[in-house]
């Protein structure tokens, strides 16, 4: 809470961020590859929460692979529905990801500000269940 706290005072003006353009030349199987690597996205913080709810869940021992396996295939979505539709129908999605592209440039302080406050209550919400 209080990194997105941070975020919050010290945002910018609408520039483009410097990893957008990094990432831009980057080829769909690239996006793809990159995109894998836990390391480098939240979404490697939330799934680490999400297994820390799940050790501690009174759940029966069939009912944990299949949460598990609907988490990642929804996680996964986000990365294999772009390269799918760019190998499908191209032109539709580039003009999709464009949109996309333009719109994380101009919010890319309020998304990092959700997203640091959505890990923080998570964090939190997990801890307060516990109590």
């Amino acid at each position: 809470m209080s990194l997105s706290r941070m975020r919050y005072r010290r945002r910018r003006t609408a520039a483009e961020p410097k990893w957008l353009s990094a990432v831009a030349p980057f080829e769909p199987w690239t996006s793809f590859g990159f995109g894998c690597v836990p390391r480098l996205r939240p979404n490697a913080i939330l799934l680490a929460a999400a297994g820390n709810s799940l050790r501690s869940c009174d759940r029966s021992l069939t009912e944990v692979p299949i949460i598990f396996s609907v988490y990642t295939i929804i996680a996964a979505s986000s990365v294999t529905a772009p390269v799918i539709g760019v190998l499908v129908a191209p032109a539709r999605t580039q003009e999709l990801l464009v949109s996309a592209r333009t719109w994380i440039a101009r919010n890319n302080q309020i998304v990092s500000i959700l997203i640091l406050k959505m890990i923080g209550l998570v964090i939190i919400g997990n801890n307060r269940t516990r109590l």
